[in-house]
């Protein structure tokens, strides 16, 4: 590593003499401005400018402002482009040693745009100029689009980009999938900082704790270059915060909500901005804050199959249902931003201070009815009711926070030909769970009818008559506490320079230091015997007074005692016939909890969910930019990433209740390597409306946090184990990129690419693997056969994704009135995968060498098959068609994905295999602009949004599709809104 920083370090002084800033011999001199929407008189992002028949040239940034250094003395010809406005062209006379500042306003194309340019239509130009002229393969939404238009979160803006699909939770979007990887395989920045996982287990990020109303702008990076972070197998998204505009302006938003699952209007949503610059507009101050309060419902069929009779062939003959679960959870959800972002400008730089809280607090009530099916099944063994139907009534309480907290200190400055930016940061996500109560009531149950089940609606009251009889088995609290804090520091270099009057382009080197630490406390803690009607059950009676417990005859305490004022809504879905009963009291529920928490006893099977971990990361890259005038551009580039990272986990056996017996103690483990990310992009434009990109990438990332812990837990009554993996390897991915774009004022533009991912070292979960002895000796387990419930491994030889994507972005502003107001979005992406999954098959046979009573032979089967990776989306569409006319908008967005694998089965079985279903979603947004009465508000805007208006449900199945294992209705919702801009 010492010997990397020197050579960067010596490449960095060697390439920054001046000499290399400017032709040898030649006089140079420097060309600055600023560009704005003339119309708006607004800085644009992203313009194009370029010295006319030479190789030099920049784009403007996020103020509007650009500067090109080197201009050979004599006669320059200035070429600025922005697709949705008139080109624009400068002729100056350089001399030596001048500097030059251009003040330009772009004029909208009026004639190629229409008679006028819409509120969407602006905000799809802004994102097809990030696109064409970004130098790594890129899609955003842009600030217009942001702006005008909101979505309900940063997750679901995303969603409307090619090769990007959504995870949704409580019926949000809450992560992405670039090109249908996990979410956990993409890196999640704001202004480029990274943003810490929110996930307990892995490294993906939750944007539900982002606001779209904190953003001015999303970028989504497919194939970066050297300067991003290489731990980015997947892609990169970058929420962006701008910085003050020149004129003051400030603007406030309501927001009142309707969900029509449980008819329940009540949800708020409010947001505020102001921005302004003083002292000469050298200082800018943007403040932005948020709060919203929501009421999401959810409703739930689950259920389980399992093989059923044999043909006369000895083949499986059919599946039925195992178990069926009702399930009904209301959950409100209070959230909480405000970022302030503070920049100066000085004579040679900028200096700028970003603060962003978010928080996010839910309350979770959640009733769960499971209906076990008769003894063909074989699944229940609650209450001594082995083999037999039974019912089990699961009630969970749940209070969850989750603050993240982004502070960082960023600047540019201007040494000579230099061009340097560093950024200092902190960046934390502390998530707190104080309250995660469940009681488990369980009974035996009556048969359903007409078994085996295909379809679980058969489902109906008959089923669940019972249910009163329900007795109180246990208690649990699974109290937890997850924080994540990130520092990091990073400085990069550029430096431009001139080989010849055509050829030119930048230098650029840069380092960046990351230390991230991470702690997960979880409490267990449990009563496991109620059922048994015992000391238990007489130490509850005594804790609830002055309240009364009604007991069965077996001492057992009944379900009627939590029913006072059930909080649910008392009726599942139409099609299943039926509802939840009885329904449980909050109230009660939390009452018991309260008097009976002190007998709570520690759960020790529940140690393995501690961690802790230090993750430092050193990376250093260096990479240029050579543009043969505006013809070719070629950006070659090497990253180095070196980790020393460090893992503790808890090592424990247990036996008896709650694993009382046993050991325990902290297993700690390290891993250090260092890993090189050369990177390759050309683009070749030989029309003014047609280039040609190809890239070729190498990224990687890190493992799951929960997976390269060195935990292990040996379960001695059962002789199973769950254990972590410290030696699983890193993922590294070559990714290929080839992109062919057209684009013009007259239509917008067509991009058609294709890509291949080469995956080494993907990982999954195990289960299943018996231990042999010598195998369990070697790990120094406690002497049996013990087999494998979870572990991780790398899967081997290299995994695979390969797609094609289809995206247009077009207007039909060259249309007559009113028809020109439309601006039309859509793309496609169609995907393969393939990974080499785990096999498992274990069993035994009787000892062939004798006849006599020896120990049974076991046969083991531990091998891989072929299997589309998991996740992986086989096809994905978006459609986004929106109008404007005059002050009114309106934009109907439509989004599908296919059927999906969800789960890796071990057995390679079809029947076994679990899927997620198709997904087709409707979105409607509409706007409509006044004129404000009043002096002091520039104008007034109505808004009107309309979620998941054809009622989707998120369902998964197993083997076909009319064996579905869950389906998750969330309803439809409405918001309506009003804006007011200062």
């Amino acid at each position: 590593m010492g010997r990397l920083l020197l050579i960067f370090l010596f490449s960095f002084f060697l390439f920054s003499k001046p000499s290399l800033a400017r032709n040898l011999g030649s006089a140079t001199g420097e060309i600055s401005g600023i560009i704005k929407d003339s119309s708006k008189n607004e800085p644009l992002l992203g313009v194009n400018i370029i010295l006319s028949g030479t190789g030099i040239g920049t784009i403007s940034d996020i103020d509007g402002k650009f500067l090109i250094e080197s201009v050979p003395a004599g006669t320059a010809k200035i070429v600025i482009t922005f697709i949705g406005f008139k080109t624009k062209e400068y002729t100056v006379e350089m001399k030596e040693g001048e500097k030059i500042f251009l003040e330009v306003k772009l004029t909208p194309d009026l004639l190629k745009m229409g008679e006028g340019v819409s509120t969407q239509n602006r905000g799809q130009q802004a994102a097809i100029n990030t696109q064409l002229n970004s130098d790594a393969l890129v899609n955003a939404v842009s600030s217009v689009r942001i702006k005008e238009l909101p979505d309900v979160d940063a997750a679901e803006a995303v969603g409307h980009l090619s090769g990007v699909s959504i995870e949704r939770e409580s019926g949000e979007a809450s992560k992405i999938l670039l090109r249908g990887l996990d979410p956990k395989f993409t890196n999640i920045t704001i202004n480029g900082v990274k943003v810490p996982a929110s996930s307990e287990t892995d490294r993906s990020v939750d944007l539900r704790i982002i606001s779209p109303e904190l953003l001015s702008g999303i970028e989504v990076y497919k194939s970066p270059t050297a300067d991003m972070d290489g731990d980015a197998l997947a892609g990169s998204v970058n929420l962006l915060v701008n910085k003050a505009l020149d004129k003051p302006s400030a603007n406030i938003r309501i927001f009142g909500g309707y969900n029509d699952l449980g008819d329940k209007y009540g949800n708020f949503k409010s947001s505020a901005f102001y921005s302004h610059r003083f002292w000469k507009k050298k200082l800018g101050i943007i403040i932005t804050g948020n709060y919203e309060k929501t009421n999401k419902i959810c409703q739930t069929l689950t259920a389980n199959y399992m093989p059923y009779g044999q043909t006369g062939a000895g083949n499986i003959a059919d599946i039925s249902a195992t178990n069926i679960g009702l399930q009904e959870q209301q959950q409100q959800r209070n959230r909480m931003g405000a970022n302030m972002n503070l920049d100066y400008s000085f004579r040679n730089g900028t200096i700028a201070f970003f603060t962003f809280f978010s928080q996010t607090t839910t309350n979770t009530f959640a009733e769960n009815m499971l209906l076990a099916s008769d003894g063909t099944a074989n699944i229940s063994e609650h209450n001594g009711y082995v083999n037999s139907p039974s019912n089990t009534n699961l009630t969970a309480l749940n209070i969850a926070t989750l603050n993240t907290l982004n502070n960082s200190l960023s600047g540019t400055y201007k040494l000579g030909p230099i061009e340097t930016d560093w950024c200092l940061s902190r960046v934390s996500t502390d998530g707190d769970i104080p309250y995660s109560v469940y009681l488990d009531f369980e009974g035996k149950g009556v048969n359903p009818p007409n078994l085996p089940i295909h379809d679980p609606r058969v489902i109906n009251d008959s089923l669940i008559k019972n249910n009163s009889s329900l007795i109180l088995e246990n208690m649990y609290s699974t109290p937890s506490k997850t924080q994540q804090t990130d520092y990091d520091a990073y400085l990069n270099a550029r430096l431009p320079f001139k080989l010849t009057q055509k050829i030119a382009g930048f230098f650029k080197v840069g380092a960046k230091y990351a230390d991230v630490n991470r702690d997960k406390e979880t409490d267990c803690r449990a009563v496991w015997d109620y059922y048994l009607g015992q000391s238990d059950v007489n130490t509850a009676v005594q804790n609830y007074k002055p309240y009364s417990l009604a007991l069965n005859n077996s001492n057992g305490i009944l379900i009627s005692n939590f029913v006072n004022g059930g909080n649910l809504s008392n009726s599942l879905p139409l099609q299943y016939n039926t509802s939840l009963q009885p329904l449980l009291s909050q109230s009660v529920m939390n009452r018991f909890y309260q008097d009976e928490k002190g007998e709570l006893q520690t759960d020790r099977t529940g140690l393995i969910n501690n961690y802790s971990l230090t993750e430092a990361v050193n990376a250093v890259y260096i990479m240029g930019k050579i543009n043969y005038e505006e013809l070719i551009s070629f950006i070659p580039g090497v990253r180095y990433e070196y980790l020393n990272g460090r893992y503790t986990g808890v090592y424990s056996t247990t036996s008896g209740e709650l694993g009382v017996q046993g050991i325990q103690k902290d297993s700690t483990t390290h891993q250090r390597y260092g890993v090189l990310l050369p990177s390759f992009h050309l683009k070749f434009k030989p029309l003014n409306w047609f280039d040609l990109r190809l890239s070729v990438a190498k990224t990687y990332t890190r493992p799951d946090y929960y997976a390269i812990i060195p935990f292990t837990r040996v379960d001695n009554d059962v002789e199973q184990i769950w254990r972590g993996n410290p030696n699983l390897q890193h993922l590294e991915s070559w990714n290929y990129d080839a992109y062919i774009t057209v684009y013009h004022n007259s239509f917008g533009l067509i991009s058609f690419g294709a890509f291949y991912k080469k995956i080494k070292n993907l990982f999954y979960t195990v289960s299943g693997v018996v231990l042999t002895l010598p195998e369990v000796q070697a790990e120094g387990y406690p002497t049996g056969v013990y087999t494998i419930q979870s572990e991780y491994r790398n899967a081997p030889g290299y995994s695979w994704v390969k797609g094609i994507e289809l995206d247009i972005q077009s207007h039909l502003a060259f249309l007559p009135k009113p028809f020109n107001g439309f601006v039309i979005s859509a793309n496609i992406t169609a995907l393969q995968s393939q990974t080499m999954a785990p096999y498992v098959k274990s069993w035994y046979s009787p000892d062939p060498r004798s006849p006599f009573y020896l120990p049974p032979v076991l046969h083991t089967i531990d091998s891989t098959y072929k299997s589309v990776i998991p996740t992986q989306i086989p096809l994905m569409c978006n459609l986004t068609v929106g109008y404007d006319i005059k002050g009114f908008s309106i934009r109907t967005s439509l989004q599908y994905t296919a059927p999906s694998l969800r789960y890796i089965d071990i057995s390679d079985q079809d029947m076994n295999k679990k899927y997620t279903d198709q997904y087709l979603r409707l979105d409607v947004s509409l706007k409509q602009k006044f004129k404000s009465p009043w002096e002091y508000v520039k104008n007034i805007s109505v808004f009107l949004n309309g979620n998941n208006l054809t009622n989707e449900s998120n369902r998964q199945y197993q083997y076909k599709p009319e064996f579905w294992t869950s389906r998750i209705y969330y309803g439809r919702t409405a918001e309506l809104g009003v804006q007011l801009s200062f």
